[in-house]
């Protein structure tokens, strides 16, 4: 689905009428990001900074309070801990800034690391030095094992042939295994804030 023929009615539609439905049936995200935290651990200031490139991008009528509200609703479906999360990013979705404020960063780092507490999430972070794979660069999220949504610059792709989702979910295990974890990915996090 093209993000401009979604984003045409605002930035809200661009979730897809679904999605909500999608996060709320998910019981096993496995989500992969290189460059940014996933929207469920996005703080309000993060998640505008984000969203405000996209209303310019793709001409979309301002609806960013709307918008907001509803991935913040989308985002305490999946932190629900009756689901399992598993999430890998590269170190340097944890320095990209999406605001121009040093402590609205700061904030989100620290509900970061809130967020890496609880017991239902399990966060690796591939350290910054570390040899990436060709094929990682774009995020994706593992919804249980029945569907891989990608986001691209242009659309939003939904895989559901069983083949290729085992072929993420054997992505996804090589990159785990690349991650650090616990007080490692802890300290990752605690460097970048003392850096700000």
């Amino acid at each position: 689905m093209e993000w401009k023929t979604r984003a045409k009615a605002g930035m809200k539609r661009t979730g897809g009428p679904g999605s909500m439905a999608l996060y709320k049936n998910t019981k096993i995200f496995r989500i992969h990001e290189p460059l940014m935290l996933p929207g469920i651990f996005q703080t309000e200031p993060y998640m505008r900074g984000v969203l405000k490139f996209w209303y310019e991008f793709l001409d979309a009528p301002w609806d960013m309070d709307e918008t907001v509200s509803f991935r913040q609703s989308r985002a305490h479906v999946a932190l629900d801990p009756s689901k399992r999360l598993a999430v890998v990013l590269y170190e340097e979705a944890i320095h990209a800034r999406y605001t121009d404020q040093l402590g609205d960063h700061e904030q989100q780092l620290t509900h970061l690391l809130w967020i890496m507490r609880l017991p239902f999430v399990r966060l690796g972070i591939i350290p910054a030095g570390q040899p990436k794979f060709g094929v990682d660069a774009v995020g994706f999220w593992i919804h249980d094992s029945d569907c891989v949504i990608i986001a691209t610059p242009s659309a939003e792709l939904k895989v559901v042939r069983p083949q290729e989702i085992a072929q993420y979910e054997r992505l996804f295990e090589l990159l785990q295994e690349s991650a650090v974890h616990g007080p490692e990915a802890k300290a990752i996090v605690l460097r970048a804030i003392e850096r700000l």
